[in-house]
């Protein structure tokens, strides 16, 4: 766990092996996924995320996932794939390496504050209690940080504007294609999609960051109206990207950020680094790529395999992570 919390970035997507004790659970409103805290013999802690039942505070499991980075906090966490409890096998070899003491025939197996006849040790209690403390003081970071952050539009020129605030005027807005470049959401200068209008504004808060093209250079494609998790924003319009211009148009959906037009980058944790597809080619279908094992996107509420396509019709709600969206073949 220390080499993963020191250098994230090397275990990023790699499938990782860690063992510990659970000390605690983090309350999300969250359908299908959640979060519990994992702490190993050295006193490291990382968060576990899980589509399966809670484990039980107290009792020491062997986790397999793959690393993922929080884009928020910028902090680690595996996404489990396996889960094993060890405490109580009292010749486990995964417990004997580790060195950890386990409970046996209902008496306490080390003699530093453990009770027999199957109560709590001491240990377990200070772990408890450690992770109390950790719980709050990240709660207390998260508030601080949620305070001081508010949602903005961010124009071409890199400055940023209230979601309110009107658009930069003309002149300034050509001044800026005449540039060549647009501004990304932190404020530095990239070049433009090529062969595509430069973006009037870059829609970006918290949960969710999209293009909006100058009016009428792009043909609409439909919308995908906000049902559930995302703030801010109560509908993501679709444009036919630019160079797309044969009778199919795709455009992606995900964690990561992508081109303008061609990519819509959904931020809540819960949503996978490349969730799904869009292709129109008249109809619309949705193409999952986000695995059973992480978080799959959803139909009407029925799970997509890897890779499946399914076609949508107006009314049908995708489901991806903690976000929903109903699709509309036009904008209301």
């Amino acid at each position: 766990m220390q080499d993963i919390q020191n250098s994230p970035g090397e275990f990023e997507d790699e499938v990782v092996e860690i063992r510990g004790f659970v000390t605690e659970y983090r309350e999300d409103d969250v359908e299908t996924t959640r979060f519990y805290y994992l702490k190993d013999r050295y006193g490291d802690i990382i968060m576990v995320r899980t589509t399966r039942g809670l484990p039980t505070v107290g009792e020491r499991y062997r986790v397999s996932g793959p690393v993922s980075i929080d884009p928020e906090m910028n902090r680690p966490y595996v996404s489990e794939e396996s889960r094993a409890q060890l405490s109580g096998a009292a010749t486990g070899g995964d417990a004997s390496e580790e060195g950890a003491t386990q409970e046996t025939g209902g008496e306490s197996a080390g003699g530093d504050g453990t009770t027999g006849g199957g109560g709590i040790s001491l240990q377990t209690l200070l772990f408890v209690a450690i992770g109390v403390v950790v719980l709050l003081l990240f709660g207390l970071l998260i508030y601080v940080l949620y305070q001081r952050r508010q949602p903005q539009v961010a124009t071409q020129g890199g400055s940023s504007l209230s979601a309110d605030t009107p658009p930069p005027s003309g002149g300034q807005a050509g001044s800026q294609q005449a540039s060549g470049q647009q501004a990304g959401g932190d404020g530095t200068a990239r070049q433009a999609s090529s062969g595509g209008p430069e973006p009037e504004e870059v829609v970006q808060d918290k949960t969710v960051k999209m293009h909006v093209p100058p009016e009428g250079t792009l043909k609409f494609l439909g919308s995908l109206e906000v049902v559930a998790g995302l703030d801010d924003i109560d509908r993501i319009p679709l444009h036919r990207p630019p160079g797309q211009n044969g009778q199919e148009a795709e455009i992606t959906i995900g964690r990561t950020s992508g081109p303008p037009y061609e990519h819509v980058e959904l931020k809540p944790r819960t949503v996978s680094s490349k969730q799904a597809k869009l292709v129109h080619d008249g109809d619309c279908k949705v193409v999952n790529y986000a695995s059973k094992e992480s978080n799959p996107t959803r139909v009407n509420g029925e799970p997509m395999e890897l890779n499946e396509s399914v076609e949508i019709e107006d009314g049908d709600v995708l489901t991806m992570g903690e976000v929903k969206l109903r699709y509309s073949d036009g904008l209301v």
